[in-house]
This record gives structure tokens, sequence and C-alpha cells, in this order.
């Protein structure tokens, strides 16, 4: 409104040119659209080979990934020659693979090197040159994919790894589209388990009990760890990179689970990963891999041992009292979450041990930060976390320093004793029933006479009745 009582005070000598050049503004922008169509419309799109999907105009392919039956079928398809360059590569390829089929690798690796050199789209980039990162992936170009996984294939045969590994994680990222992904993925996780030393994924049998009392004092697993250190040059030996051997083995894991997410090794390779890091006593990144295996893949075999040695590594992953509780409440919340999921496997007892232990810790913190208020000099502060600690962990035995503590600030009417509302310290049940309980529950009709009277409560007990996350952490009463 204000802009239109504007413009009508504006003399109308003034409002002319302002119209004219807007006009001239919409006219030039329309022209300048059609004629892009229409000379797009004119342009016919080059053949991609193998591929059915369009790329943009500056060369990059947009939502090429295909899937393992598309692959397949795209390998049986024969490579079309778009010009007399498409032709020479060809025939330089059947050379190569002549040779490799006959044992000559080196030779074949030569071959193969000028062929995906002289198709490199970015071979004169500046990001190539300086190592920068380029998140598009190029045209699409069946020719370079088979000179790079062949030249990787040749390499590997020369046990030249370091070399080999770099052309697999090409083909995997550049072209994941081709035929040739499936057996670079496996051998980047061959790769990957011959410089990592772990030939077998970690199990329930190699981890140790977390000590909440001294957190980060012992290792969590027994497992064989890793021969190789960061710091340990390798410049002969072309079987490992010359420094950081787990680093790159990792690195080649994390290609496949990245850019290979379907296939058939993503949830292996994340395990396997995990599975260094846990045993090289990585708590928090051992915890970062289990839990994106159980956020991404639920339906992996690997998935039971997601929750139990995640469930592990995220307790032990606990500094202590004097740090944040967050990490305890999640340790707490996904051993519930696997007791629940998996109530008859052969860690049950332990995990209902470690709930134990994490009710403890939990009083443990409450009865610190009364102490914490304890020496600030402010005794009200101190009596209400008492009260807190009493209310919430009633039959621990900070419970009853916290109530020793009150009686000397002369606070007895806040004590009370909790007697007849909590399980015995030793007694631990079973907190989810099976499916044949449940079934014979729901197939029984129930009547007012079954039902259990509701317990009567002292007026004492009944304001310190402990919460509700209590009875989630803990078993039922008897």
């Amino acid at each position: 409104m204000a802009a239109a009582s504007f413009i009508r005070c504006l003399p109308l000598r003034a409002i002319r040119p302002v119209v004219a050049c807007a006009c001239l503004v919409l006219v030039t922008s329309g022209c300048q659209t059609m004629g892009r169509s229409a000379s797009l419309a004119s342009k016919s799109e080059p053949p991609i080979v193998f591929v059915a999907k369009k790329s943009d105009s500056d060369g990059k392919v947009k939502n090429d990934v295909a899937g393992p039956l598309q692959r397949l079928a795209m390998s049986k398809q024969p490579q079309v020659p778009k010009s007399e360059k498409d032709r020479e590569h060809i025939a330089d390829l059947k050379k190569a693979r002549d040779l490799f089929d006959a044992g000559k690798y080196a030779e074949a690796e030569k071959i193969f090197k000028e062929v995906q050199k002289a198709r490199d789209p970015e071979r004169f980039s500046l990001s190539k040159l300086f190592a920068l990162s380029n998140n598009d992936r190029p045209m699409y170009d069946s020719i370079r994919a088979e000179a790079l996984f062949y030249q990787g294939e040749a390499l590997y045969m020369q046990k030249n790894l370091r070399r080999a590994r770099d052309n697999y994680k090409v083909v995997v990222k550049d072209y994941p589209s081709t035929a040739y992904v499936d057996r670079s993925t496996r051998r980047l996780f061959e790769i990957a388990k011959q410089w990592l030393g772990d030939h077998d994924f970690a199990t329930s049998n190699e981890i140790t009990n977390v000590n909440l009392e001294e957190p980060n004092r012992k290792p969590t697993s027994t497992g064989p760890r890793s021969p190789h250190r960061w710091y340990a040059l390798n410049p002969w030996d072309k079987t490992r990179p010359v420094l950081d051997t787990n680093g790159f083995a990792i690195d080649a894991l994390r290609t496949i689970w990245t850019y290979d997410t379907t296939g058939p090794l993503a949830d292996d390779a994340l395990m396997l990963a995990a599975t260094h890091y846990l045993r090289e006593n990585d708590n928090i990144e051992a915890d970062r891999l289990f839990t994106l295996l159980r956020e991404q893949f639920p339906k992996s075999p690997h998935l039971q041992a997601a929750f139990v040695l995640g469930s592990h590594v995220k307790l032990a992953s606990y500094q202590g009292s004097a740090y944040e509780e967050e990490t305890l409440e999640d340790a707490r919340d996904l051993k519930e979450s696997t007791l629940r999921l998996f109530p008859n496997a052969p860690e049950a007892e332990r995990i209902r041990g470690e709930l134990k232990d994490i009710y403890v810790a939990e009083a443990q913190r409450r009865y610190d930060q009364a102490e914490f208020w304890r020496k600030k000099g402010k005794p009200k502060a101190e009596a209400i976390q008492l009260k807190q600690l009493i209310d919430e962990f009633p039959d621990t035995d900070f419970a009853e320093r916290g109530r020793q503590r009150l009686r000397e600030l002369g606070q007895v009417d806040m004590v009370a004793e909790h007697k007849g509302l909590m399980p015995k310290a030793n007694s631990i049940m079973r907190p989810f029933r099976s499916e044949s309980e449940s079934s014979e529950e729901s197939s029984t009709p129930k009547s007012d006479s079954n039902k259990e009277a509701p317990r009567e409560l002292t007026p004492e007990q009944s304001e310190t009745k402990p919460s509700r996350r209590l009875w989630g952490l803990l078993p039922g009463r008897e």
C-alpha cells in the first residue's frame, strides 16, 4: 500500500523511464531463455556408453549409481567407440588384456596406465595438481574404468598393494556404475584386512569388564592388536604404505561403506573398522562406527554384535563422575535395548551385571555433586542433592552415607529408609518377558478377581517412592 501511494505521487514523466527499463529487462531475459531452450533442443546429446542417464553441460554425471543387476547387464554390452581415439584405446586395452592373461603383469600395467592417463578428464586440472578435493564425479567412461581396474589388478599381482589400492579407490568413487565395482571393493577389503592384521571380527569373548570406579585403567579388549604403528616408516616394502599403514587401511574400508553402501561388503567394512578400534582401545571411535552400523544396516548379520559390543565401548568411554553423565545414560539405554532385542543372547547376564554397575555409578555421581556443594560451604544445596540421592538410589552405600550426612546437618526429617521398596542387591530378574509368556497372557481373559490387590504403602514410603527411571533401570519388585 505504501509503495502504491508513493508511485501515485510521482509525476508521469518520472514513471515512464522506470516502466520502459522494466519492460526491456523482461523482454531481454525472455529472449535469452527462449534462445537457450532452442539451442539445447537443436543439439543432440552425445551417447553415453553403458549408462542411460543424462549428463549435465559441465560434463559431470549426477545420480548415476547403478545396482548390481544393472552392472551385470552393462558388463555384457560391447564397448562402442565414438571416435578414432576410442578405437585406439580399445585396441590397446585388448593388447594389455592379452598380456595380463599371459602373466606379463608389468608390461600390461604400463599399457593400462597410458590408457587411463590419456582419458583422465582432470589430468590438467588445478584440483588434481594441488591435491584439492573434488566432490563431482567425471562423466562415465567405460574405457577408463576398465583401464583403471586392470591396472590395479596388474599391480596387485605384482604385490604393489599401495598403488593398487589407489586404483581400486578411484574406480569405486568415480565410476560407481561400472561392472568392476564389486571386484574393486573386494580387493580393497582384502588389502585392508592384510594391513590391519585383523583376520576375524571381534566377539564378546575378548572384551573385559569395565571398572567404573577407575575408568580407562584397563584395556577393553584382549584381542590381537595391529602390528603396525602410524610412525613406523616403510620405504622399501611395496605391500604396505610408506607411513600410517592402519590409517590407509581404514580409508580403504571407509571407501567401501561410503561409496558402495548397497554392496555386499559395506557392513563388513564397518564391522572390521570397528573391530580395529575396539582392539586398539579407541572406544570413542569404535562407538561411533558401531552406532553407524546399527543405524545404517539394521538387517546386517553383525547387528547383535553391534549392540553388544557397542554398548560395551560406550560404557568404556565413560571417564568418571567428574565428567558428563550423558555417556553413562546412553550406555544404560543401549544395554536395555540390547536385552529387549536379544533377550536370549549369551551376554545377557553380563549386561544385567553392568546395569547394576551403572546404577551404582549414577549414585556415586549424585553423591559427588553433594560433596561439591559441601566443599563450597552450601549446606542447603548439599542437603537437596543428598535428598535426591536417597530418593533415587536408596539401597546403595552412597545413600547410607547420605543419610549419615543429613543427620550431621540436622535434616533428620529428610532421612528415609525405603524398606521393602527396592529389590535385593544380589537379585537380578529378566526385565522383559518372553514371547510365550506374553502370548499366554494375551490369550487368557483377565477378570477382576485375578487382579492383584494394590500394595499399601505407609505415608513415609509413599513420599519416598523411587522415580520411574529407576524402575526402568533395575528389575521389578518381588
